[in-house]
């Protein structure tokens, strides 16, 4: 799929394409599902984007909620503080408030430092799985899914008084 439809990009950044497969029609129309489930998994803190990406472990989307964004602290390794390996709490005081240091805090740091990672927030095991992902749709997206014209349709066909054979 990647030297088809993506070969220089990501998958995230991937475009549908002329002509796709049916099969690349439904991986890349499940993508927004992927973007809203994956979060980082803090190691070295060197590959997250503070403001933009998903890496705080709360209810939500895992992002930063703000007003003002300091730009003299661009990346997650910012708030770490290396000689004691523990968070700068003063500094993500000022910067979020209370409540998402309380979140961040619960954070473990880990001192062999390993590379952040990409991991799945529906599950434990931080892998997806089509269960997972059914479970995360369930949940997290009920209320986008039955908010819709669709969920509306649906209502309405199921409740159709037809032979049981159509």
């Amino acid at each position: 799929m990647k030297s088809k439809y993506y070969p220089q990009g990501e998958f995230m950044h991937a475009e549908l394409g002329s002509y796709p497969s049916y099969t690349w029609r439904s991986i890349w129309g499940a993508r927004h599902l992927l973007d809203e489930g994956i979060g980082w998994r803090i190691g070295d803190g060197k590959s997250i984007n503070i403001w933009n990406d998903r890496w705080i472990p709360c209810p939500g989307n895992g992002r930063v909620r703000c007003q003002q964004i300091d730009i003299r602290y661009i990346t997650v390794a910012d708030l770490i503080d290396n000689d004691s390996n523990t968070w700068k709490q003063t500094i993500i005081r000022t910067l979020l408030g209370d409540e998402q240091l309380r979140s961040i805090l619960s954070i473990p740091l880990v001192s062999s430092r390993p590379p952040d990672a990409l991991v799945w927030r529906g599950d434990n095991t931080g892998s997806y799985t089509v269960k997972s992902g059914y479970k995360w749709i369930i949940t997290e997206g009920g209320n986008r899914m039955h908010n819709g014209s669709t969920s509306r349709f649906f209502t309405v066909i199921w409740e159709l008084k037809l032979p049981s054979k159509i």
